[in-house]
């Protein structure tokens, strides 16, 4: 928590907070969305039998929907439909953005903030903490502070190869 308002601050979270609220319902509320679709296309098709059948001298009673249904039930048309699940498609990717965008700048700012925050302490670290670390004990980079103080001798003994092979070995 710390970490994240240390880059965008309380306001920033409460963004990616809300982005992701707002997302969660957007896809909710298309899944909701397409079983209430669902449903009107078989009240259309249950209107269009039933009709058919109120206009035959067929036998009704293998009709599934009551009349009262039939008749009473409003349905959507199906462009008013489309446009409506097309909206809350945009809403999703609007929404998606908008969260991957403060998240991206919420964490790059956090990031910044900590290793500058580390970059400042370790500056200001006393000399005396180097002094009795020597170095981060290393084989790598003990190997090359040792190649490269004795770098004469080892051209005049054509050494290169087996240094390489070691530094190779102590990469590994």
């Amino acid at each position: 928590m710390q970490y994240l308002s240390s880059g965008s601050g309380y306001l920033g979270m409460i963004w990616m907070a809300l982005t992701t609220l707002l997302l969660q319902f957007a896809v909710s509320t298309t899944d909701y969305w397409m079983a209430y679709w669902v449903r009107q296309e078989e009240l259309r098709d249950y209107r269009q039998l039933y009709d058919k059948m109120q206009n035959s001298t067929y036998n009704r009673s293998y009709i599934v929907m009551d009349e009262e249904t039939a008749e009473g039930s409003y349905i959507m048309s199906a462009n008013m439909c489309i446009y409506i699940y097309s909206s809350l498609i945009i809403s999703i990717y609007l929404f998606t953005i908008a969260k991957s965008v403060a998240f991206v700048i919420g964490l790059t700012r956090s990031n910044e903030v900590v290793h500058n925050l580390m970059f400042k302490r370790v500056i200001n670290t006393n000399t005396r903490f180097f002094d009795t670390n020597p170095s981060a004990k290393s084989p790598v980079f003990t190997h090359l502070q040792a190649t490269l103080r004795g770098l004469s001798t080892i051209r005049a003994y054509e050494a290169q190869n087996i240094l390489k092979a070691e530094f190779d070995n102590y990469q590994v």
